[in-house]
């Protein structure tokens, strides 16, 4: 999903059609925290600028990018590429 983080971003998404979702990740990581799942994050982050905007395949590469384990607190404080969740929930026996 993108992360939206400002007016700003979510303007942008919003133009985006093949984003499906528009919520902040401060809301998104909220739902997910009253829904009883646990929550980690990976903060995904380019060497290069990735331009978005651009029609031409990208010269980017997987070297190019990294993707950090961090808590969820972490992704809200620091941008990141795409909010990426790591969901975990606690099975108990019936």
């Amino acid at each position: 999903m993108p992360p939206i983080y400002s007016e700003a971003d979510l303007h942008v998404h919003q133009g985006i059609h093949y984003h499906r979702s528009n919520l902040p990740v401060r809301e998104w990581t909220e739902l997910m925290r009253r829904a009883g799942f646990g929550l980690s994050a990976v903060i995904h982050k380019s060497r290069r600028s990735p331009d978005f905007h651009s029609h031409r395949p990208s010269e980017l590469t997987v070297d190019d990018f990294t993707f950090t384990p961090a808590p969820v607190e972490r992704l809200l404080e620091e941008p990141s590429i795409g909010a990426i969740y790591e969901l975990t929930v606690e099975l108990t026996d019936p």
